[in-house]
């Protein structure tokens, strides 16, 4: 079934306001897969940021770890820490274990 230009300015509106697609869908009577299609191929633009979006504020600086142009705290660097602090617990364990 085709979609009405009203109805596609409407999920447009109510995805622009922050509604969930599954929510749009049935308010408005219109499958979920059809939504996100019309989402995914461009007809409807959803200008939503998830939730879990991280925000970036002002401008990168030069990470003094990696030397990367980076919004601080750097998750590169954050990354090799926690993998060099996994590998020395795996060693502590092991050595433990070799005892």
């Amino acid at each position: 079934m085709a979609i009405t230009a009203d109805q596609a300015a409407h999920i447009r509106t109510l995805l622009d306001e922050g509604t969930t697609q599954r929510q749009v869908a049935i308010t408005t009577g219109v499958s979920k897969g059809r939504i996100a299609a019309l989402v995914r191929r461009g007809f409807v633009v959803s200008e939503r940021i998830p939730k879990n979006a991280i925000s970036f504020h002002g401008e990168p600086v030069r990470c003094s770890g990696c030397g990367g142009k980076v919004w601080m705290p750097c998750v590169v660097c954050e990354m090799e820490n926690a993998k060099i602090t996994a590998k020395a617990r795996l060693n502590e364990l092991l050595d433990l274990l070799m005892k």
